[in-house]
């Protein structure tokens, strides 16, 4: 089990009673839609969830200390063989609403780059928004992404224009010398 911590957070796996506190911000309209999912109907869709992201054990819940609750997710997911060919993941995250804003999506982020770099020895990361997403965009930025390239991804919604973005393992270890 992956458990990374930061000063407000940590970031571990989903346990099945972690639901309530999942389903109460996969089930906002502002959430799963800006991620590309619907909403979650009922607690039993987001307990199938959970189930799946302890399957394949490539994405972690973002745990407030000071709350004492979850309040988000970070996946580093291989999304094809080549990806896992070429050591790289893609970044995902969601946060309840009630935290936007507050810099905890880019600490937890930042968090999770570096167990990506540091930890599984990865050479790439990549990490994408929809173009009405600013404040995606925003934390891609903040944690030191650099923009590759638009194309439009399939969604729950139909297709939607998706800017991607990459940070290598090079330009990530060049940032932290010069830190």
């Amino acid at each position: 089990m992956i458990s990374l911590e930061t000063s407000r957070l940590i970031l571990r796996s989903p346990k099945v009673s972690d639901a309530k506190d999942v389903f109460e911000y996969c089930r906002d309209t502002e959430v799963g839609p800006s991620a590309g999912w619907s909403p979650h109907k009922n607690i039993k869709e987001t307990i199938e969830i959970i189930k799946k992201f302890k399957r394949e054990q490539d994405v972690l819940l973002v745990y407030h200390k000071e709350d004492k609750k979850v309040i988000g997710s970070v996946g580093f997911h291989i999304r094809n063989v080549e990806d896992y060919q070429r050591k790289t993941r893609e970044i995902g995250y969601v946060l309840n609403r009630e935290y936007w804003g507050e810099g905890l999506m880019t600490e937890a982020v930042k968090e999770l780059i570096t167990f990506c770099f540091e930890s599984l020895k990865l050479e790439m990361l990549v990490c994408s928004h929809f173009d009405f997403n600013e404040r995606s965009r925003r934390v891609i930025l903040k944690c030191g992404f650099q923009y590759s390239l638009t194309y439009e991804r399939e969604t729950s919604f139909g297709l939607r224009n998706t800017l991607l973005y990459k940070l290598s393992s090079i330009d990530y270890f060049k940032e932290k010398i010069n830190l």
